[in-house]
């Protein structure tokens, strides 16, 4: 993947810039991204009222899609753009069965054929953490970056969320926590959490985006204040 050419905008400026951003491996994308978001953040709030970090996470946690609008190339588009059939996963070890599509994906990577990484410890050692282990590329690496670089104050728990809420896998099917330490197994309940908000929200209304911006704000400017640099 190219570097990225440095950028800086605001976080409600990025939520809204996904409305030009067509997702194919999103499965719902009948009306723009941030009635998307919108949404997300609400069916959130409604079962986590007392948590204001937990609703700015339901409305950002996509938010890393928008390098797919910074001239990517269409591979790393594709892996950008990651739903449930686009999982993110280690590399530098064994692919594991419930990586969707599993049996042809990786015909032609070379790692499936290296002895130091088909293995299920690989290039790592046992009980590791996640923070020591090489996961494939994604929009929700790219955001978490983007947020501790920035020094963000969203709570661990939710940027474990942002960071591994397309660690299907893991959070999913139980897999890899061979590399998961203390903390990664503390984390993982928040994740799942996060989940049943992340694909498939449905409800019968849209929201009214530009009523609720304000409030947005107010998460944005609590947590992710200001210009951030991208």
């Amino acid at each position: 993947m190219d570097q990225l050419q440095p950028t800086e905008m605001g976080m409600m400026d990025t939520v809204m810039s996904l409305d030009q951003l067509v997702d194919e491996s999103d499965p719902d994308v009948d009306f723009p991204n941030s009635f998307r978001a919108s949404r997300q953040r609400r069916a959130s709030a409604k079962h986590n009222p007392d948590k204001d970090w937990f609703q700015l996470v339901g409305l950002i946690h996509d938010v890393g899609k928008i390098m797919a609008l910074w001239d990517e190339a269409q591979q790393s588009v594709r892996v950008l753009l990651s739903g449930p059939s686009l999982a993110t996963f280690p590399v530098g070890c064994k692919f594991q069965n419930s990586i969707v599509y599993r049996d042809s994906t990786f015909l032609e990577n070379p790692d499936e054929k290296n002895p130091k990484y088909n293995t299920e410890y690989g290039i790592y050692e046992p009980n590791c953490g996640l923070d020591n282990v090489l996961m494939s590329w994604g929009h929700d690496e790219y955001l978490y970056r983007v947020l501790k670089f920035n020094k963000c104050s969203i709570p661990e728990e939710g940027l474990y969320m942002i960071r591994y809420h397309s660690f299907y896998p893991w959070h999913s099917h139980g897999d890899y926590k061979h590399l998961c330490d203390d903390k990664d197994l503390r984390m993982m309940p928040w994740v799942q959490e996060f989940n049943k908000f992340d694909l498939y929200t449905k409800t019968t209304e849209l929201p009214d985006v530009d009523k609720l911006k304000p409030y947005y704000q107010t998460l944005i400017d609590k947590y992710c204040p200001g210009i951030l640099k991208w």
